[in-house]
């Protein structure tokens, strides 16, 4: 069913109703872009998953939220939906990410590449190479964003047809880990080359700035590497200019939610400054020990 809103109330001028009408429209088009990527298309291709495996109906065909018509390129139809389906994205990536966080620490998995940093520290990998370090460092939220993006384009997007659903599915699965592992570090990369360079962070205005800025890179970055994975891995060449704007401003949205959720997240939660190694490393060279803990602090 198509998702609307409710009409314009009675008694207003008919300049503002035209505009209220307008924006209706537009809030509509963004919504239902937004319920139809975040609830119907993971429903349509986990549907067909559990169907095509089963080789028989399991799961029966549930249509609650229609596609959004296609809308002119450029328009601001077309920008609603664009930034609809970056919203509509959010919720199966999070639940995505969700299990396989709690599934890593039913394992026992949890934490090992979060550590990885410390590890670096603590073993000198650190002095001895630095780019090294800087690895490590985005090593955890790279290698996670990519696991995700895999889960949720294997699961959750629909393949083109039965003879090449396996190869769809790899396509799709492969396509969103490069992805969010992009997303999972462009706006940390970014602030790090900002503060680099010199920009003063000292202040809320220059941090509202930088942040500003490194979301709408990382988001640029997610949005191109998402339009020419996905064109390249389905063997039709380099996206075209207007994919790549869709997506583009689609994962702009994307990043900017996943950044807010991740800050959210993160509220309290950091290590403090100095560690005490326990007795056990005491043996370790002084050169050796882990006197700091470098946070991804932009201060």
């Amino acid at each position: 069913m198509p998702f609307e809103l409710s009409s314009s109330p009675p008694n207003i001028p008919s300049e503002q109703q035209g505009l209220l009408s307008r924006i209706e429209t537009l809030a509509g088009e963004f919504g239902q872009a937004a319920l139809y990527t975040g609830i119907q298309q993971p429903i349509d291709g986990f549907t067909q998953l559990v169907n095509h495996v089963s080789g028989r109906e399991l799961l029966p065909d549930v249509q609650l939220i229609d596609s959004p018509p296609p809308a002119a390129f450029g328009s601001a139809d077309w920008f609603a939906e664009a930034a609809g389906t970056g919203v509509g994205v959010i919720l199966p990536y999070l639940a995505t990410s969700w299990a396989t966080k709690k599934l890593g620490g039913m394992m026992g998995a949890s934490g090992i590449l979060e550590r990885m940093p410390m590890a670096a520290q603590v073993t000198g990998l650190v002095e001895a190479s630095p780019l090294l370090g800087r690895t490590l460092t985005y090593a955890a939220p790279l290698a996670k964003g990519a696991l995700d993006g895999m889960i949720y384009g294997t699961l959750f997007q629909s393949s083109g047809s039965d003879k090449t659903f396996w190869r769809d599915r790899l396509v799709n699965g492969t396509t969103n880990a490069l992805t969010f592992a992009v997303a999972s570090v462009g706006t940390d990369v970014t602030m790090a080359a900002l503060k680099k360079a010199g920009m003063p962070l000292s202040t809320a205005y220059w941090r509202l700035a930088a942040g500003t800025l490194a979301n709408g890179v990382g988001g640029a970055a997610t949005g191109f590497v998402n339009a020419e994975a996905g064109s390249l891995l389905n063997g039709q060449g380099f996206a075209s200019s207007r994919d790549v704007m869709r997506d583009i401003v689609t994962y702009s949205v994307t990043n900017a939610m996943l950044q807010a959720t991740a800050r959210q997240e993160n509220a309290g939660t950091a290590l403090p400054e100095r560690i005490s190694l326990p007795k056990q490393a005491r043996f370790l060279p002084r050169r050796v020990r882990l006197p700091f803990y470098e946070q991804r602090d932009y201060n």
